[in-house]
């Protein structure tokens, strides 16, 4: 597989980095409203990105 043949399936380098960031970004748990309070919350949160 050579290097170019990736811009087949993506228009360019920003349209890769935006699937990327999105796909990082749909794997990071969002606490429900009123299930804990805000700072184990944000703690949780924060250790799922990490």
């Amino acid at each position: 597989m050579e290097a170019m043949s990736l811009y087949e399936h993506v228009v360019n380098k920003e349209d890769l980095l935006d699937g990327l960031i999105e796909l990082v970004f749909s794997e990071i748990g969002v606490p429900d409203p009123g299930e804990l309070d805000w700072k184990t919350a944000m703690r949780r949160r924060a250790m799922c990105v990490r």
